[in-house]
């Protein structure tokens, strides 16, 4: 028998290990050379693994949820048919994909020849699909040959899934209105979910934080935000709330540059930088999300708005770049309508501050000793009280609330 080793790949970035998220094959499984084998994970970017050649599944070098080092042994295959088309005088070792340096031995699958074909074991059928679909369909454990596909060559779409799971839903329904069932179901921790989980213990257990919440008053925000979004062509990105409050928090950080700043507590240095890159912290199918704004100081209102809008459905389509996930020096999180009256949100570690924005309401408030309507927002923050007084939060959050609420001012420069 003649076997071949394919490898954990290197995704670069100084990344040390990868995590099994998925596997396609068994041991005991012919596979097809480019055939999909599985997907392993390492921060927020999985990877799809093909095969260099054909040949039979030996072993698989761990199990979903298992975290390797890079070039660790992944798959062991018998390639015994294929040895004429392999180069290698004693009919052992790794394999190499052509991918990588022809001069190590120990070469690795290229993270990027990525196929979309997903090979169903059970039943020897293919189905065509965007990664994201695939995404979507591990989520929820539907069988994508199950699926009835409506795109080019067969491919199933987001609204293919849609329709499935729709009808799923109502299946579901109606069995739970006949039969009353208590299932437990016990979900893994793994992938994404399980990066979350880590990056948020390691803030919380390392950062003592120092919440700071204050009352805003953005009734004149809004007014001016209603008016340019009434002037704005359809061309342009909505005008939410959300871009007037990044660009008062990088305005006021010029006044505050301490808390535009990483710290690396494992050296103790705090790396204040000059440049203002604004995370954004939200919600996608995969799980919480924080791409960056770089260089936030050098956008315009319609700016900032158009690159959010395009940041926000990179990362909920799956097609986010791993640049675009790092380096933030403050982050900006907000749910929205869900919002809520206030929050004491977690810093995203090695960051020392982070800005929580809560929901709008409308009430009556006192203004010049009359009761008057107005609508009011909280601004609810977190700081690292390592690097951070509480008298300096205070004073950032405060002028960040005079540009709230008179907005012209934003657009004169100091």
């Amino acid at each position: 028998m003649s076997t071949r080793n394919i490898r954990v790949p290197d995704i670069g970035e100084g990344v040390t290990e990868a995590e099994i998220v998925e596997w396609q094959v068994a041991v005991g499984d012919v596979v097809a050379e480019d055939q999909i084998l599985g997907a392993v994970m390492t921060d927020k970017a999985s990877v799809d693994i093909p095969s260099p050649v054909a040949g039979l599944i030996v072993s698989l070098g761990g199990e979903i949820g298992d975290v390797l080092a890079v070039g660790a042994e992944l798959v062991q295959m018998d390639v015994s048919d294929q040895d004429k088309h392999v180069d290698d005088s004693d009919g052992s070792g790794d394999i190499d994909s052509g991918l990588t340096d022809t001069k190590n031995e120990n070469t690795t699958v290229s993270p990027h020849d990525i196929n979309v074909v997903v090979l169903d074991d059970e039943q020897h059928t293919t189905a065509l699909a965007a990664p994201a679909v695939r995404w979507r369909a591990r989520e929820r454990g539907v069988a994508l040959h199950d699926v009835k596909a409506s795109g080019a060559q067969g491919r199933v779409t987001h609204t293919d899934l849609d329709n499935y799971l729709l009808d799923v839903d109502a299946r579901v329904s109606a069995t739970r209105s006949a039969k009353r069932v208590d299932t437990v179901d016990e979900v893994s921790v793994v992938g994404m979910r399980r990066q979350i989980a880590r990056h948020m213990e390691l803030a919380s257990r390392r950062i003592p934080h120092f919440s700071y919440i204050e009352e805003l008053d953005v009734t004149e925000l809004e007014s001016l935000r209603h008016t340019l979004t009434e002037k704005t062509s359809n061309d342009n990105a909505k005008l939410t709330p959300l871009p007037f409050i990044v660009m008062a928090i990088v305005r006021s950080l010029q006044r505050f540059p301490a808390l535009n700043a990483r710290y690396d507590d494992d050296v103790g240095i705090v790396r204040v930088h000059s440049a203002q890159h604004v995370g954004i912290a939200m919600h996608t199918e995969k799980g919480l999300m924080v791409p960056v704004v770089r260089h936030a100081q050098c956008f315009g209102i319609h700016e900032l708005a158009t690159e959010i809008s395009r940041l926000a459905l990179a990362a909920r389509n799956g097609r986010i770049a791993r640049a675009e996930l790092e380096g933030g020096t403050i982050t900006v999180t907000s749910l929205g309508a869900l919002g809520g009256l206030a929050s004491v949100p977690i810093i995203n570690h090695p960051e020392v501050a982070i800005v929580g924005v809560n929901r709008i309401v409308t009430r009556a408030v006192c203004r010049d000793n009359q009761i008057v309507k107005r609508q009011m927002m909280n601004l609810s923050s977190s700081f690292d009280h390592r690097v951070v007084d509480g008298h300096d939060a205070a004073r950032f959050i405060q002028r960040v609330r005079t540009y709230i609420e008179c907005p012209a001012t934003l657009f004169i420069r100091d």
